[in-house]
């Protein structure tokens, strides 16, 4: 699928703090991006820039060549499908009326278009295992449930683009392997994916970048052998790892023990 979305030079203050520094950054059509750094760093502020909900302080970022500024906030719906951290469950929904939400970007006039958007919705809760939950309330699922009720909503908008904030946060680990298998697929039949994660070995093998933000700007971004490695897992999470290779995976151990596990103030 068309899509491209750059950040240029992007800067952002909040309360006189420099949360994000001349950052440039890029996504193209059909790839699979991960974005790590630790609580703090702006991973947030930046996805929520990327996807015009906030303005930035100086800079620009470009969606499919035009200035994001430009562009309607139903159009960039229609481009952009995104994935919160937090959302309101106790709202009185069911499980298809939540995802049947995705579809409010699309024109809905006519037949054809009430039976595209039941397909949409459908296939999403099938991609999702949430067939046999599409009837109940939001508000009785566990947390993980929700949020993958909340990824199957943003499969229903059906855009080129999904951005996801910590996607995996409250899913079991099955379910963590079973969405980040989907996300891989999804970027080879075509989508961008852009996520945020705390875990760079569940990126190694299914991204196709990885970019690190550290302080407000981006620290490094490449192939994932290159950026998910001992030197720079290190450097990010400020403790001394070493690397261990097994077929195609690649595994992080901390390579001292303290007593505390944190240094003195």
């Amino acid at each position: 699928m068309k899509f491209s979305l750059e950040a240029r030079d992007l800067n952002f203050v909040r309360g006189g703090r420099s949360v994000l520094k001349g950052i440039d950054f890029h996504l193209r059509g059909g790839e699979m991006v991960g974005l790590l750094g630790i609580n703090g760093a702006g991973k947030s502020t930046f996805l929520r820039l990327l996807l015009g909900l906030l303005r930035p302080s100086s800079g620009q970022i470009l969606l499919d060549g035009v200035d994001l500024q430009d562009w309607r906030r139903r159009e960039i719906a229609s481009r952009i499908a995104y994935v919160p951290q937090a959302f309101d469950v106790e709202l009185p929904f069911t499980v298809r009326e939540m995802v049947t939400l995705g579809r409010a970007p699309h024109p809905r006039e006519g037949r054809f278009s009430a039976g595209a958007d039941r397909d949409a919705v459908d296939r999403a809760l099938t991609r999702l295992a949430l067939q046999p939950l599409a009837d109940r309330p939001c508000a009785e699922l566990s947390g993980g449930e929700r949020q993958r009720v909340m990824l199957a909503r943003a499969l229903a908008q059906e855009t080129p683009a999904l951005v996801l904030d910590e996607p995996t946060n409250g899913l079991d680990y099955g379910h963590q392997i079973r969405l980040l298998d989907l996300l891989r697929r999804l970027a080879d039949e075509g989508r961008t994916i852009l996520l945020t994660s705390h875990h760079p070995e569940e990126l190694y093998t299914r991204a196709d970048r990885v970019a690190v933000l550290k302080e407000g700007d981006i620290l490094a971004d490449g192939r994932p052998d290159a950026i998910i490695h001992e030197s720079v897992m290190s450097a990010l999470y400020a403790v001394p790892l070493a690397q261990i290779d097994h077929g195609h995976h690649r595994f992080f151990h901390s390579r001292e023990t303290s007593s505390d596990g944190y240094p003195d103030a």
